[in-house]
């Protein structure tokens, strides 16, 4: 079980410490080559690139006839840009989004 601090620490420092180490610097060789947003954290990038992996490689042992090519397709549309259609969302538009919604409407007593 992963809660077993024994095993976490065996995958987490072999297994998963290699994985990311590998895959940041895969994301740092795309980022230098213009491939790759050089303002993303490739670490952050990494990690995430792993966890889809690592979900992917947990829903294949659970139900074996998983879709490979398809989460594949998934995975290119996330990252080449063609997953999501809607408006383009900054981080600056959502964090005033989010300021807005939380706070009271005008008028309104606290």
């Amino acid at each position: 079980m992963l809660r077993s601090p024994a095993l976490r620490e065996s995958l987490v420092s072999v297994e998963v410490d290699l994985w990311m180490s590998t895959l940041a610097k895969v994301v740092e060789q795309a980022q230098s080559k213009g491939e790759i947003d050089p303002d993303l954290d490739a670490t952050a990038a990494a990690r995430d690139l792993f966890a889809m992996w690592q979900d992917f490689v947990v829903q294949k042992a659970l139900t074996p006839e998983a879709d490979v090519d398809g989460f594949l397709e998934v995975v290119r549309a996330l990252y080449g840009g063609s997953f999501w259609t809607g408006p383009r969302q900054t981080p600056d538009k959502v964090k005033r989004e989010a300021a807005t919604a939380a706070s009271p409407p005008a008028g309104s007593e606290t």
